[in-house]
């Protein structure tokens, strides 16, 4: 196609492009053969600013990922216009072996904005995910949402047990922190009762 003039970054209405809709799709022979053959641009952004790495790391596509990362050099802390990075593109649905790969290659756990991997993962109730950030990457366990929530808060008003024991018994998170609201992860439970 490429010799008939098709256009190797061209974009979707969404702005995506070939190389992002392979890497979404975990086609890794279609990704290869896009950067190394037809020179395809791996920082290339959609209209979000989401490149193809974070496409492939939000779906859960390892080897896509890992060949990104360690072969076609792709830039593993870009931000999109959220400020979400592809680590925190993995964490959210609990892409953990992405979670892993991410992490030793280098990138960053504690962003100043509002799309911390860890915040992440406690809302969400990635409790495997949440302990690689802390135990193996070091994440803040002190760590605040936008709206001042605290890991354990937003663990607790959405009803993942296993997160909140966690972060109580394994990191020895305070129970006594209130988010902006004065509320704590007590209240916040008890106001959101899921369990």
């Amino acid at each position: 196609m490429q010799e008939a003039g098709a256009e190797v970054d061209s974009k979707d209405k969404a702005g995506q492009t070939p190389l992002s809709h392979a890497a979404e799709h975990g086609h890794l022979e279609a990704v290869k053969w896009l950067v190394q053959e037809a020179w395809a641009e791996i920082h290339s952004k959609d209209k979000g600013g989401q490149t193809p790495l974070g496409y492939a790391a939000k779906h859960g596509q390892l080897e896509a990922v890992k060949w990104l990362v360690q072969e076609a050099g792709a830039e593993i802390n870009s931000k999109d216009k959220g400020g979400q990075t592809p680590l925190s593109r993995a964490v959210e649905p609990g892409h953990l072996e992405v979670v892993k790969l991410l992490l030793e290659a280098g990138a960053g756990v504690d962003s100043k904005d509002k799309w911390r991997p860890l915040i992440w993962a406690a809302k969400n109730g990635h409790l495997e995910v949440v302990r690689q950030l802390v135990e193996e990457a070091g994440a803040n366990v002190e760590s605040k949402d936008e709206d001042g929530g605290t890991l354990l808060s937003l663990a607790a008003r959405n009803g993942h047990l296993e997160v909140v024991k966690w972060l109580v018994d394994g990191a020895g998170v305070d129970v006594h922190t209130k988010d902006k609201d004065g509320r704590t992860p007590l209240s916040r439970a008890a106001y959101c009762w899921k369990w």
